[in-house]
């Protein structure tokens, strides 16, 4: 996506990223952040196996003070979603 790294139309190629992430071992970096809205970073990350990371994604917002069994129902299926691709 249009941002960070990519902002001006850069994809980050695998074989980088994979390089990237070898790096950040290395130097003792083990935290990733990534979501599902940041494009298909979670599908790159999985790909490249992040198993040696600890990995911090994004959920939906809840604004409500106490959540429903729906609210509940619909974050399990988020999760449910990026958890395969990670």
């Amino acid at each position: 996506m249009r941002y960070g790294l990519n902002s001006n139309d850069h994809k980050v190629e695998f074989n980088k990223v994979k390089d990237i992430l070898n790096f950040a071992l290395d130097n003792n970096v083990n935290l990733l952040d990534t979501a599902p809205s940041y494009g298909n970073s979670e599908l790159v990350l999985g790909g490249a196996a992040v198993q040696d990371f600890n990995i911090i994604t994004k959920t939906r917002c809840f604004s409500k003070k106490f959540i429903e069994k729906k609210d509940v129902d619909a974050l399990v299926n988020d999760l449910s979603q990026s958890l395969p691709l990670l």
